[in-house]
């Protein structure tokens, strides 16, 4: 017969077999540094699939800038749209009309548009966002050459251009002047403002260029003085913001590694890098990066100095 000692220890549990083991401090902190590892492996990955997505949406966007600037050719006897040249420097362009020509309203009820498009240096709000600047312009982009054929400014935008001016590139975007696109067009197509008409939207017919010349490309972000028109001349540089390795504020000359997209000529788009342009266009308003040496703008491997100006 058992004892009562016996019995009790059956229906008591000790004290010392009723705690559970727990993990160690080392062992937490083992898994801590795993977890650590992988989310270090994984999170590079996981933003170079991001950037090819924006890339791919980009591309697209490029080629109907592309396909809208032949269809513009096709009803105006081959000519191109025009590159804006100074906000109000031009009547018309290829993004935006600098004046009220009529043919649009305004974005909001019972509020009439001004005589020009307005400025949008100093504000901060997202595009076309209820009271931003870009909204405000947004009617001036449809009396622009090609708003009846793109119908919508917002493919103007590169979208990871989008993505970064409300985070870590919000000052620059503050500052630009035109909040209508992250692109801009050559302005070897108007002779750098020496064409004659170019005031009124007026560039040099589609069939004066070769089809890899290069057309447009990404405004180079970091420096919002580029943005004050829809036009730029190649030794201003390119935006690097695709597959760049990291950024810089206030930097346009050095090769971080990015690319930036491009129409030519000839309809198609692509990326191309910032050495290769570099190359081709001969630097940026602050030099020629170390190592990179100009091709004078006459070779005939030139696809950004382009034009019968600079072919002879």
């Amino acid at each position: 017969m058992p004892n009562l000692n016996s019995i009790r220890r059956r229906l008591i549990p000790s004290p010392f077999h009723s705690q559970q083991k727990g993990f160690t401090l080392i062992e937490l902190l083992v898994v801590i540094a795993i977890i650590a590892i992988l989310a270090g492996m994984l999170l590079p990955a996981l933003a170079k699939a991001k950037d090819r997505a924006l890339s791919a949406v980009d591309l697209s966007g490029c080629k109907q800038i592309m396909l809208s600037s032949h269809m513009f050719g096709s009803d105006n006897q081959d000519d191109l749209p025009g590159p804006t040249w100074g906000l109000t420097g031009c009547k018309t362009g290829w993004a935006y009309s600098a004046v009220n020509d009529g043919t649009a309203g305004a974005s909001t009820l019972g509020v009439a548009l001004p005589a020009a498009i307005p400025g949008g240096a100093g504000d901060s709000k997202a595009p076309f966002s209820p009271g931003s600047k870009s909204l405000a312009q947004q009617p001036f982009f449809m009396m622009g050459q090609l708003g009846r054929y793109l119908t919508t400014p917002k493919v103007l935008f590169c979208p990871k251009d989008s993505a970064e001016i409300g985070a870590q590139k919000k000052a620059e975007w503050t500052g630009r002047d035109v909040k209508l696109t992250s692109y801009t067009f050559n302005g070897c197509i108007i002779d750098l403002g020496n064409l004659a008409g170019y005031e009124s939207g007026k560039a040099r017919k589609i069939n004066n260029f070769r089809p890899q010349d290069i057309l447009f490309w990404e405004t180079a972000e970091a420096e919002p003085f580029l943005f004050n028109d829809a036009g730029n001349q190649p030794t201003e540089g390119i935006s690097q913001r695709h597959r760049a390795s990291r950024y810089k504020r206030g930097v346009l000359n050095e090769d971080w590694g990015g690319q930036s997209g491009i129409g030519r000529m000839d309809g198609s788009a692509s990326f191309i890098r910032y050495k290769q342009f570099t190359e081709m266009g001969g630097g940026t308003p602050q030099g020629m990066p170390v190592g990179i040496k100009a091709i004078p703008p006459a070779s005939e491997s030139n696809d950004v100095w382009i034009g019968p100006a600079y072919k002879r």
